[in-house]
């Protein structure tokens, strides 16, 4: 099942993470090209901890970090990605911590990791808006899990330098 869900930033799109037909129908609906990778979500720091490469520096500098964020990282060799990924192309991952941007009773609700990306058509602007999401998507078998959107910038992208603390922004919003 494809869900539609409220963020910090803006509406997104998520489904299972092992499964293919909800990942292939994510990029149908956005009119996404299958080059252009999708983000993970995990539930919180300790699963963002159990599968990454990130060391308790860097955990412990993102649990403190004030603003939205996505991290680019690799994952542990033994965190299973499904078959159906194409593994030469997400050698990284870009990995956002849901604890932090959805609700407790969202949370449980997701079955985690999951995919994650903009609800949007690709190339388009982001939607903040219920009434605009349903204008545009309302021909899709989507489950909307309606909160509110804070309507903040899009997540700051950045990876770690090597071991440290120090930041590499791919993109930088705040």
């Amino acid at each position: 099942m494809v869900f539609a869900v409220s963020t910090d930033t803006c509406y997104w799109f998520a489904c299972n993470f092992y499964d293919e037909s909800w990942y292939d129908e994510i990029f149908e609906i956005k009119n996404r090209d299958k080059s252009k990778l999708m983000s993970i979500a995990v539930k919180d720091f300790s699963e963002l901890e159990r599968i990454s490469k990130l060391n308790s520096w860097q955990i412990d500098f993102l649990k403190t970090y004030h603003f939205p964020f996505t991290i680019v990282t690799e994952i542990k060799d033994d965190f299973i990605i499904p078959p159906f990924l194409d593994k030469s192309l997400y050698k990284d991952f870009w990995i956002r911590v849901a604890g932090l941007f959805l609700t407790d009773e969202m949370n449980e609700i997701l079955d985690f990791p999951i995919f994650l990306t903009s609800a949007n058509n690709s190339w388009e602007k982001e939607i903040y808006d219920y009434s605009e999401f349903e204008n545009i998507f309302s021909g899709h078998d989507i489950t909307i899990i309606k909160w509110r959107t804070w309507q903040n910038l899009t997540s700051n992208i950045f990876k770690f330098i090597w071991d440290s603390i120090e930041l590499d922004y791919i993109r930088k919003n705040y």
